[in-house]
């Protein structure tokens, strides 16, 4: 797109990754440019909205959101860090099933108890992420441009968009604002449909395409299908170089039929991972004296009759000592690392920080050094969780998921992630075993 009368959007160009560049609108209510910076790989770096003499400039680094040079926000596990007259503010919220931030609060008075009056923003949405108006609409504090999916919705001079990195979304219409890329991969869908029409069901993170990934009966990474379903599935290695031989490829509508009567869907045990995370936690906090630790496993079976089938799920290991668990973690000949005595892979590993005695060592938010040592040493997803403040893990009622729960913190190729939220909104599984994925394409 490149013109919408609607909203007097007069002209947009873009760059060579189809990302908007300038935005120049000129309606009743508004007349200037939106202007967009990004790095090598498409992330945004910096928006500059211009009408008339007022320039407002918006520079992400990572987390921490700068708006004309000064910090406006960043995240915490359970919400933003959001500056105010008097300085920075803790701000909660609840967020649903979807993702979508419905309810934001702090604790003005810091008397523990939240009443209506430090209710900072409600919001609820229609199926696509129009936003319901005309009730509920007050704003006890300052506006937080984040809600449906988590994403920005950008309502400078009016554009009305939200921001899902590879694309741009309008609700209004449930609508991309340009292409997928990939758009020739996905012949059975519109290339500007939002979650296949069905946004109470699927979510999309990012505005790519999804595409199926298999594995082999022993865990190695074997390649992708045609589909749109995102889902990772385990087939018979040889079933799989049969139909990429007799189709010349694997992502043609009749490869990737064959290819899914051959394979099942690997599915995620989220009670047994959330049970372990939990119990991980909650003995440290009881008893600080030593770390525990609980593994992170795709289980293939592929000796039963059928196509083979996976599950992502959780054993404990053996408790550690202050300050430190030790993995008992094998690889075999095809590189693939293991759980030691068994055949089930090893995506991931999730332990508790105790509140340690060693002078050596000390107790701080986040990643520690071990961690990253051991993400890049196994070639494994490093899980920490903040035990040592003594936080229980607890699980919250649906639909809401976040809120209470110690802070959780990731190490994946030797990337350190601190505060990726609560042990009560990481489905670490289904995380675990999409890194798996990427890293060994």
């Amino acid at each position: 797109m490149t013109i919408d009368r609607n909203k007097g959007i007069t002209g947009i160009t873009y760059n060579h990754l189809n990302l908007p560049t300038t935005v120049t609108i000129n309606n009743s209510k508004h007349t200037g440019t939106i202007s967009y910076i990004y790095d090598a790989t498409g992330a945004k770096l910096k928006k500059i909205a211009t009408e008339g003499g007022s320039l407002t400039e918006t520079a992400y680094a990572g987390n921490f959101v700068y708006k004309n040079g000064t910090l406006e926000f960043f995240n915490h596990p359970e919400g933003i860090v959001e500056k105010e007259a008097d300085g920075y503010k803790y701000v909660y919220q609840y967020k649903d099933h979807l993702g979508n931030i419905r309810l934001s609060y702090k604790d003005a008075d810091k008397d523990g108890t939240i009443t209506t009056s430090e209710i900072v923003e409600e919001k609820n949405y229609y199926p696509f992420g129009l936003q319901h108006k005309g009730y509920n609409n007050t704003i006890s504090g300052r506006k937080h441009n984040y809600g449906f999916n988590g994403k920005e919705e950008q309502d400078e001079l009016g554009l009305e968009w939200l921001d899902f990195s590879a694309r741009n979304y309008d609700p209004a219409l449930g609508r991309w604002m340009n292409l997928d890329p990939l758009a020739e991969a996905m012949r059975r869908h519109s290339p500007y449909n939002y979650a296949f029409d069905n946004p109470i069901y699927f979510i999309d993170p990012d505005g790519m395409m999804p595409l199926d990934h298999y594995l082999d009966q022993n865990g190695n990474y074997l390649g992708q299908d045609g589909a749109v379903t995102n889902n990772v599935r385990v087939i018979y290695a040889d079933d799989f170089a049969d139909v990429k031989s007799q189709n010349n490829g694997t992502t043609s509508m009749k490869a990737t039929d064959q290819l899914q009567s051959l394979s099942n869907v690997v599915t995620i045990d989220q009670a047994t991972i959330q049970n372990d995370i939990n119990n991980v936690n909650n003995e440290t906090v009881v008893d600080q004296s030593a770390e525990r630790q609980a593994y992170i496993t795709l289980n293939i079976d592929s000796k039963s009759a059928g196509n083979p089938t996976g599950v992502v799920t959780s054993s404990r290991g053996a408790d550690g000592v202050d300050g430190q668990t030790t993995m008992a973690s094998e690889q075999r000949r095809d590189g693939v690392l293991t759980i030691g005595g068994s055949q089930n892979v090893l995506l991931g590993q999730v332990h508790s920080h105790n509140k340690t005695s060693d002078p050596g060592k000390v107790n701080i938010p986040g990643t520690s050094q071990t961690d990253r040592n051991t993400a890049q040493s196994t070639g494994t997803t490093i899980y920490s969780i903040d035990s040592y403040k003594g936080t229980p893990a607890i699980s919250l009622p649906s639909p809401f998921v976040g809120g209470a729960g110690p802070a959780m913190h990731r190490t994946s190729d030797g990337n350190q992630t601190n505060f990726i939220g609560t042990t009560n909104n990481q489905n670490v599984g289904a995380d675990a075993l999409s890194r798996y994925i990427k890293r060994n394409q």
